[in-house]
């Protein structure tokens, strides 16, 4: 019998619902494979349950450090996450056949994620898919529109993770559109090869009147 892959998925930023998370990615069943769950985001609610079965989390008090703006928060919780599932892969002598950042209010559909995931494992790439193309603003700045949700290789986002420090720490860049900026520099910054997908998905961040979370 084959090995069986493994899969990564990372919640960054701010947690705004729990219900996609509970309702889809605790979910996910792929034939061969597991899939495992890591988070990194702020410890601004009360209720941790939907989190038990996660490999690891962790939540930061918000106020621990000075920020920039929420761009670098989000960005900072992308490195701190992506340090979580990296020391998991040497801890335990192994690499992730794949992963997925994500936010908690991008929805996608359960079964097209696992049809998505049981497609990707089977060939290992040197590249990101992302949901949109990377363009020029009208401040002639990388530009990418869909700054929530990117899939690849596990250590191609080794890379990719140290964008909060070189953009933030050593550059500082103005980053107009924040995270749109931000995204775009970090992949054309670092060379990292992109595959735009169709991936159906709903933004679900306008449609939430509150923050969906047991309180």
């Amino acid at each position: 019998m084959d090995k069986k892959k493994r899969i990564a998925i990372f919640f960054f930023g701010q947690i705004r619902t729990l219900k996609i998370i509970e309702e889809t990615y605790s979910k996910l069943n792929i034939e061969n494979c597991d899939v495992d769950l890591f988070i990194s985001s702020w410890d601004d609610f009360h209720d941790k349950t939907s989190f038990v079965n996660f490999t690891d989390t962790e939540f930061l008090k918000p106020h621990e450090r000075q920020y920039v703006n929420n761009t670098e928060k989000a960005a900072y919780t992308i490195y701190r996450v992506n340090n979580i599932k990296t020391s998991y892969e040497i801890w335990n002598d192994f690499t992730y056949d794949y992963v997925m950042w994500t936010r908690s209010e991008i929805l996608f559909d359960k079964k097209t994620l696992e049809e998505y995931f049981s497609s990707k494992i089977k060939k290992q790439t040197n590249e990101i898919e992302l949901l949109s193309s990377i363009v020029r603003d009208k401040d002639d700045s990388v530009y990418l529109h869909a700054d929530y949700s990117f899939f690849g290789p596990s250590h191609i986002f080794d890379i990719y993770a140290t964008g909060w420090k070189s953009i933030f720490k050593v550059q500082k860049l103005p980053l107009t559109h924040g995270g749109h900026n931000y995204h775009a520099e970090v992949i054309t910054q670092n060379n990292i090869k992109v595959n735009q997908i169709k991936l159906h998905h709903l933004f679900q961040y306008g449609k939430l009147e509150k923050r969906q979370l047991n309180e």
